[in-house]
């Protein structure tokens, strides 16, 4: 068993989007899970910043909708504990540094399938179409009385939190439209293991990548390249 830190975590996370979502522009890449949340700018294969923050979307809704009550009220102070948590990330991941912004999570997921089963949009995620799930569990008033179309049974306690996770990072990180990707964390995971593999065996056999990996290594590669969060071994496979 190996204990990852948030910061692999993210940058498992990049490896599985861009591989199943592959692009040329620069992403801002999104991940939350129960109680954290992971923001990636990266470009092709290459993440080059991850930041993890200590909000996630059931810590949210234990917090703010512990006994399922859906208020206009819970959904701001939620929004205020999330914005509260995000904010020192508002330089770094401005919308100047990225062109486009995919998430990645079961949260994003479930508002998508949500939004698309309703006809609000094709599974976009936007600022109009979270306000939209919002009003209706404000109407609903209760989890146990939300009966949205798309929306699964064991999203309905954790609903709320998610969406006013989402919305507040849309509405502080200047989102207008967020993309559902296709991979995620155990993609990422796949394919670093592969990867890494792939680095051990060619090392065994002494060939070419073994041998500019070796160089790479004794001449400080192993640490951190700026910009490039990859090990080492895994950059020059990917070169």
């Amino acid at each position: 068993i190996v204990v990852i830190t948030s910061r692999e975590q993210a940058r498992m996370t990049y490896a599985g989007v861009s591989h199943l979502q592959p692009g040329d522009k620069p992403r801002l890449v999104f991940f939350n899970d129960a109680a954290t949340t992971e923001m990636i700018l990266g470009k092709g294969h290459v993440p080059r910043v991850a930041e993890s923050f200590a909000v996630g979307s059931v810590g949210l809704s234990m917090r703010w909708f512990a006994d399922g009550t859906l208020t206009e009220q819970a959904f701001r102070d939620a929004q205020v504990a999330a914005g509260a948590e995000l904010e020192e990330a508002l330089k770094t991941f401005a919308p100047s540094q990225w062109e486009e912004a995919l998430g990645s999570s079961g949260t994003v997921s479930a508002v998508s399938q949500v939004l698309s089963a309703n006809g609000i949009s094709d599974g976009e995620i936007t600022p109009a179409g979270l306000r939209w799930c919002i009003e209706r569990c404000i109407e609903a008033g209760h989890a146990q009385r939300l009966n949205l179309a798309g929306l699964r049974e064991d999203r309905r306690p954790v609903v709320a939190g998610g969406v006013a996770l989402l919305y507040t990072l849309c509405a502080q990180f200047g989102i207008n439209v967020l993309h559902p990707s296709r991979g995620a964390l155990r993609q990422g995971v796949i394919l670093d293991l592969n990867q890494r593999l792939r680095a051990r065996s060619t090392n065994a056999s002494g060939g070419k990548p073994a041998r500019a990996a070796r160089a790479a290594a004794a001449n400080g590669a192993a640490r951190e390249v700026r910009g490039d969060m990859r090990e080492h071994t895994v950059r020059e496979l990917q070169r």
